[in-house]
């Protein structure tokens, strides 16, 4: 397998792919450029909204638009862009939403994390379609992938700071008994946005590896995918029958000079690794 360039975006911090079947096409972000993409291989990309403050991620919504994590706000906007409502989730000083992705039952959850990557200040949230948030749990370094197995009884998640991909069973719609399924080792960079595909295989993107790593439902690594650029910051698959799996990236990691990523920094980009993906879930607000 070899991961191809979809965009030559040069995004500072591209992140949140996430396939919306309605309109056949990707949605990323760049976060601390503020916007939010939509990019179709052949209408090619463009920029449905841009904000001031950071743009941690977005997922389609049932009936057309978009939700998405501004800040320390989820706002619900229309298929031009434009606002419809909003609802203030992390309200800490010097803290941002993050990651975010929805849940079968038509839920947002997304994390925070501090902008100075200060330990044990990130929280995980999860936003009902009514727009009440729900603190889920703290002690978070920074929050990042979230998704779901086993018919959804099961959650994985990220915590990029711990350095693992935990796993948490579903107990009344929220997660509980949250306990380490995989150790990431320190130098092979940080754990960050995930996602499952058909077989149920976990594939987590590695950021300052230059990688993704595919586990097994069991935990075990069964495949790695290099990606021509180190900061390799999520993926998600879409295209016809969910078979290309798109991999975002930075440009400016926190810390890191823009040459640091090499020329490819910033790129979205896409490879087919052989087994197909699963329906991006949508946002029923």
């Amino acid at each position: 397998m070899k991961a191809e360039v979809a965009l030559s975006a040069s995004a500072r911090l591209g992140e949140s792919p996430a396939w919306d079947a309605d309109d056949s096409s990707l949605l990323w972000v760049d976060i601390l450029g503020g916007e939010i993409h939509r990019f179709d291989s052949h209408a090619g990309d463009r920029v449905v909204a841009c904000f001031e403050s950071s743009v941690g991620s977005v997922a389609p919504r049932r009936d057309r638009g978009v939700v998405a994590a501004v800040g320390g706000d989820v706002l619900l906007l229309d298929a031009c862009g434009r606002e419809e409502s909003r609802v203030t989730v992390e309200t800490r000083r010097n803290t941002r939403l993050n990651n975010g992705v929805c849940d079968a039952q038509g839920r947002f959850w997304t994390g925070s994390m501090d902008v100075d990557e200060r330990p044990g200040r990130g929280s995980l949230y999860v936003v009902t379609p009514d727009l009440q948030a729900q603190r889920v749990f703290g002690d978070i370094g920074v929050s990042n992938g979230t998704a779901w197995v086993n018919e959804g009884a099961t959650m994985l998640y990220v915590d990029s700071l711990a350095h693992r991909i935990d796993r948490c069973e579903i107990v009344d719609g929220l997660p509980a008994d949250r306990r380490p399924f995989v150790e990431i080792a320190t130098e092979l960079g940080l754990p960050d946005g995930l996602t499952v595909d058909a077989e149920e295989g976990i594939w987590v993107a590695l950021f300052g590896g230059g990688a993704l790593h595919r586990y097994s439902a069991g935990g075990k690594l069964e495949e790695v995918l290099v990606v021509p650029t180190p900061y390799v910051t999520s993926c998600g698959f879409g295209g016809i029958g969910l078979e290309d799996l798109f991999i975002t990236s930075a440009k400016e990691p926190l810390g890191a000079g823009d040459s640091e990523g090499g020329s490819m920094a910033g790129h979205l980009f896409v490879v087919r690794p052989g087994v197909a993906g699963r329906p991006t879930e949508t946002f029923w607000g």
